[in-house]
Parts: structure tokens; sequence; C-alpha cells
């Protein structure tokens, strides 16, 4: 088990701050996991999965799935507002779900006319 190396000047420091200078890297692991799974709720979750669906827009080359990716992380975001109490994130991603239905539409009748010249 390796212990953090603390060294003179630290040391100054640690006495103002009231940190053990005999930390373990397994027991800094798992205070962090600890404070991880205490802040988890459903509503960070769904915020994590619009995170997600949110970095999967980022490689899209054609607008039709950049348009449906982004409608299913804003249903997700919604959740996220209503669940988390934040009324602006919930407005705002619900009426953003609309406006990206409707370019979705405009993006499939663009491409699809396209194809037919």
């Amino acid at each position: 088990m390796r212990r953090l190396t603390i060294s003179g000047s630290e040391k100054s420091w640690l006495k103002w701050v009231s940190i053990p200078a005999n930390i373990t890297y397994e027991a800094l692991f798992s205070r962090l996991v600890e404070i991880a799974l205490a802040n988890l709720t459903l509503a960070n979750m769904f915020a994590l999965v619009r995170a997600i669906f949110f970095i999967a827009t980022l490689p899209m080359q054609t607008m039709v799935p950049l348009r449906v990716a982004n409608m299913a992380g804003c249903t997700f975001f919604i959740a996220f507002g209503a669940l988390s109490g934040n009324v602006a994130t919930f407005l705002l991603y619900l009426l953003l779900l609309p406006i990206n239905g409707s370019m979705r539409f405009a993006s499939a009748k663009c491409s699809s006319s396209q194809e037919g010249t």
C-alpha cells in the first residue's frame, strides 16, 4: 500500500489546514467514491445521459441524426430540470424540443429534395 509523501514545506502548510500527513491512496480513493455516491441522484443521472448524447453529437456529419440525438438529449435535460427543481433548465429545454423537432423535419425535407435532383 503506497502512502502519499509530503515534503517539509508542505508539512508546514498542512498544520494550518489540518490534513493528516499519513493519507493512503486507498483512503483517498474510497473517500472520493463515497462523495460521488452521496451526490448520485436520479436527476444527476439524467444530466449525465444528456452529456453523453451531447458528446455523441459532436462527430456527426449530417443534420438529421444530429437533430434526433439532440432531441433525445433535450428530453433527458427536461427530466433533469424537473427532478432537480431547476425551472430555467426545464423551460429552456422544453422550448428547445419542438424547435429541434421542426428543424429535423425541415432538414429531412431538404435532404430528400436534394436527392431527387
